[in-house]
């Protein structure tokens, strides 16, 4: 707001300083000077430890996958400046070396849509008809993000509490396989190059 900074990125995975969507349309607002650039992103995961249940049975990871409405996200959070389609590890900007999800098989697409009671179904098919607690262990970054997936668990009976770490302590903790259920990391359409 003062013009004193030649470059600000957007704030994204951990310990990334910069400007969040919502900071950027106040800043193009107060300061329509401002030259701003919409680019390709990494988006952020909560992964899952699969090793540990509830987590080692796939109705529950695709009961989480379809309680979310992306649709819904991308249009009020992040202001319909993003579509709300998943994307797998790298982003879908790097053509013919990515599979997009409009080429995803049918069966995989519906497991990304949003589903609630198809997720408390298949949640009941794996014996948590009454949900369950869970936690997910989270450092700097888009935390508005989590608690807005936090509401969509809790649709299910799905109740997670939030661990929020510093950086360091974070990956330390991750790296050592402390986390016993979720992490919430920038994971997902990468965009560095695909060597």
């Amino acid at each position: 707001r003062t013009g004193k900074i030649d470059y600000l990125g957007q704030a994204s995975g951990p310990g990334a300083e910069g400007v969040t969507v919502q900071q950027a349309q106040s800043l193009s607002k107060t300061n329509p000077d401002i030259v701003q650039y919409m680019l390709p992103a990494t988006g952020y995961s909560v992964e899952m430890r699969c090793d540990n249940k509830p987590f080692t049975d796939i109705k529950v990871r695709q009961a989480l996958q379809m309680s979310i409405d992306r649709a819904a996200i991308a249009k009020t959070y992040y202001s319909g400046l993003v579509e709300g389609t998943p994307a797998g590890i790298l982003s879908p900007a790097y053509k013919g070396y990515v599979t997009t999800y409009n080429e995803w098989p049918a069966e995989l697409q519906k497991i990304y849509g949003y589903y609630p009671d198809e997720s408390k179904k298949l949640l009941a098919e794996a014996g948590y008809p009454q949900g369950f607690s869970t936690n997910c262990v989270a450092t700097s970054g888009d935390i508005a993000l989590l608690e807005i997936i936090k509401s969509y668990f809790s649709e299910i009976n799905v109740d997670m509490e939030i661990k929020l770490m510093d950086q360091g302590t974070f990956m330390t903790y991750t790296d050592a396989g402390k986390n016993d259920q979720m992490t919430f990391f920038s994971a997902t359409g990468g965009t560095f190059p695909p060597h």
